[in-house]
């Protein structure tokens, strides 16, 4: 995947029609998504495309996606926006990633069903991290886990992270654990810690190792940078 500091050759040229600006979805997304969504095999089409304009019977389909991504990006980040319509999702039924939906789906079908997506993967914040820390801490603490599981919680600048550590499992056990589904324990931590159903869960890329994280709620924690400067 590509990201924003891969497309500073871009050229001027936007989207013909002028409804959005191409060019910042392509910077989003990178030139492989952009061209896969658009439905050509080579990355130059997607270069093309910004030479000399969208074709008009694209400029619908790239409109919806960057509608998509562009929350995202813009609360997240630009490798979390790519992430997003790669991953399988549940809501997409046989079309099984947001990319593959945005290809071959009505247009307006697609985006209606992955704007609500968009909402709800953006919906993990909560007003009050440090006691979900602490409960979750409290509850871990507590678990009887398979041997060679673990949990390890983390809180750091507004987000809490909740990662499982494992060793010597299946594949299939671990291919599971890795999109977020089957983790140990994870009923009796949900119960203790409802908020931790609203966390959403990615891969480190670093470890290997999945992990769920919550934010504190954005408004708060603009308020907290916004104070912590004015010291």
């Amino acid at each position: 995947m590509m990201t924003n500091s891969e497309h500073s050759d871009f050229p001027s040229h936007a989207s013909q029609a002028g409804t959005f600006n191409f060019e910042s979805l392509v910077a989003i997304i990178g030139y492989k998504l952009t061209a896969y969504i658009g439905g050509a095999t080579s990355i130059q089409s997607a270069v093309d495309w910004l030479r000399n304009g969208l074709p008009r019977e694209l400029e619908p389909r790239m409109q919806a996606t960057f509608d998509v991504v562009e929350p995202i990006a813009a609360a997240e980040s630009e490798v979390i926006a790519q992430g997003f319509l790669i991953r399988t999702l549940e809501e997409v039924g046989s079309y099984r990633t947001p990319a593959r939906m945005l290809l071959d789906a009505d247009v307006g079908t697609a985006r209606a069903v992955l704007m609500q997506a968009t909402g709800e993967f953006l919906s993990n914040d909560v007003p009050n991290l440090e006691d979900v820390a602490g409960r979750l801490q409290e509850r871990i603490g507590r678990l009887e886990l398979p041997k060679g599981a673990g949990y390890k919680c983390h809180l750091w600048q507004g987000q809490l992270s909740l990662t499982l550590i494992h060793t010597g499992f299946a594949k299939e056990t671990q291919r599971k654990w890795a999109a977020g589904i089957n983790w140990p324990c994870w009923d009796q931590i949900t119960a203790s810690v409802p908020e931790m159903m609203r966390a959403r869960s990615e891969i480190d890329l670093t470890t290997g190792f999945p992990f769920r994280h919550l934010h504190a709620c954005r408004s708060r924690a603009k308020e907290d940078e916004a104070n912590e400067k004015n010291r």
